[in-house]
């Protein structure tokens, strides 16, 4: 028998939730709700027993359950129709071939760190201070620190509301194996499927959150079939705009944040996909357009501190962090979501200054009414209740430049050989503000002119309506534009002169979304102000 992670709804609507095991019984239920919900229904169904509720309240309980006279305590949270969610996620994972004792700080071996060394530094040095704001944190597990550490978490689950989901037992820098290039689609199959049950067995409930790091493969088509066959709901190691890092990590192309994935083609969104994809951790978006060159600068302008420490952005800029919060969140008054997740691995937390600044940051923005503390398991359950299939969100993000001083950073870094180099652009200084849009259709970048406006005809584009031909280790490609030879933009009208034929060009338009056919030589557009 498991028991389901959560119960979560959205106020003054019906969620559900599942107990699976197959002898189960309705009247072997006895459910005493927390003051959240009413109205409860209890079902036999495929495998198990379904329930239901409706949403009275909103904010977080514990429910009752009592199966065959023993006593279970659920976790209970009802949200919101709009959130702009702050989900912070440690990794806890064990990697062949890691040696803790290079670090400086330490006198452990590899044998200590099997027994869950990493989770032990990450659960002294970085949780205290996500437990001083009341955050439930999203643990990503393996095998390994699921035995030695179950019980722990399990009383973390009850008391702050914790939740794991599945990382598979990976290997480190000098030996990595990808599972989505080396593999078959079977035998990555048959190692999730072993991961997800070892891990699982550990725990009376069970989990929808898996998370792929680079050592394996990362997130890559064989891994998000495999989640899609055991039941994964929520994928997390997204890297937006990266080209590849760390050996793996062809994510180029992806939406900035959470998205429904295409289990054929994972950089697109899909409606009627089962699965949503997480980002590795929030990026600066704006930054990381305009550097598109070597592996990315989505890996200098970053929530993981080691990324900004190692490029001088955590020494100079105290408020980076706080400052793109703020400047996501701004964004909310037309958007129904925003998940500003942020990652560490437990074998970064001896990073003392980088913790620091992870305090630092959550002391300047908690408490906050209008930022929602929540687990990708809460999350994730919660965009299912909200998009169901044939529905995907859309994200409209104006974004200013929000780093202080850009001369500060730090582009070539031998810290960051192992990824590749990242190269500063041309251009590189104090950018203009910019529009960023993705929904299932497209992603693009609108960037302002000198009167603070954005301009109609986009600087970058991926067109998810297109079908372009999967390559692994590769990236959905970006329009190629160049045929453009003029935008003229007044108050009424834009003038576009073509020297070739453009299908559907999407132009932002009044702050929307417009799709115009552009024909060779002139097309004149107007502007309707309504």
């Amino acid at each position: 028998m498991k028991l389901t992670p959560k119960i979560v709804g959205i106020i003054g609507k019906r969620n559900e939730w599942y107990f699976y095991g197959d002898d189960l019984r309705p009247e072997e239920i006895q459910f005493s709700a927390s003051k959240l919900l009413s109205d409860i229904t209890v079902e036999a169904c495929a495998h198990g027993i379904r329930m239901s509720a409706m949403c009275v309240g909103k904010g977080r309980g514990i429910a009752a359950v009592r199966i065959r006279e023993k006593q279970y305590r659920i976790p209970c949270v009802v949200f919101g129709e709009k959130e702009f969610f702050l989900c912070m996620v440690i990794s806890s994972n064990f990697h062949y071939g890691y040696d803790p004792s290079a670090y400086e700080d330490s006198d452990i071996t590899k044998k200590h760190d099997a027994a869950g060394n990493g989770f032990d530094k990450a659960a002294k040095e970085l949780l205290p201070v996500y437990r001083r704001h009341d955050i439930p944190v999203t643990w990503l597990i393996d095998p390994v620190t699921g035995f030695f550490k179950k019980e722990q978490m399990i009383r973390w689950h009850e008391a702050f509301g914790d939740d794991y989901g599945i990382m598979p037992t990976s290997n480190f820098f000098k030996n990595t194996d990808n599972y989505n290039t080396r593999h078959t689609q079977e035998e990555t199959d048959e190692f999730f499927g072993k991961m997800k049950a070892m891990t699982e067995h550990h725990f009376p409930y069970y989990t929808q959150i898996a998370g792929i790091d680079q050592w394996v493969g990362s997130v890559g088509s064989h891994f998000v079939k495999s989640c899609e066959k055991y039941g994964i709901r929520g994928l997390w190691g997204l890297g937006y705009d990266h080209g590849t890092c760390d050996t793996s990590m062809y994510h180029r192309g992806c939406p900035w944040d959470v998205y429904k994935m295409d289990t054929e083609n994972f950089r697109r969104p899909d409606p009627d996909s089962e699965i949503w994809g997480y980002q590795w951790t929030v990026r600066d978006i704006l930054n990381t357009v305009h550097c598109p060159e070597g592996i990315s600068g989505a890996a200098v302008f970053s929530t993981d501190a080691d990324d900004i420490f190692f490029h001088n952005i955590l020494q100079t800029e105290k408020e980076y962090y706080k400052r793109m919060l703020e400047e996501y969140k701004k964004n909310m008054e037309h958007n129904e979501y925003f998940v500003f997740l942020v990652h560490q691995e437990d074998h970064d937390t001896h990073h003392i200054q980088c913790n620091e600044y992870y305090e630092q940051f959550l002391d300047s923005v908690l408490p906050d009414e209008e930022v929602t503390l929540a687990t990708m398991q809460e999350i994730t359950m919660w965009l299912d209740l909200k998009y169901g299939k044939g529905k995907h969100p859309s994200q409209m993000i104006a974004m200013e430049d929000i780093l202080e001083d850009p001369s500060h950073v730090v582009f070539e870094d031998e810290s960051y050989e192992v990824c590749g180099k990242i190269k500063q652009p041309k251009d590189w200084g104090r950018y203009r503000p910019i529009r960023a849009y993705y929904d299932e259709k497209i992603q693009a970048i609108y960037e302002c002119g000198e009167d603070g406006k954005p301009k109609v005809f986009p600087y970058r584009v991926y067109d998810y309506r297109k079908e372009y031909p999967f390559a692994e280790e590769g990236e959905w490609p970006q329009e190629d534009y160049s045929g453009i030879k003029e935008v003229k933009q007044s108050e009424n009208e834009v003038i576009i002169i073509s020297g070739k034929e453009y299908g559907s060009v999407p132009l932002l338009l009044e702050e929307k979304i417009r799709y115009c056919r552009i024909k060779e030589g002139e097309n004149r557009i107007c502007i309707s102000h309504t």
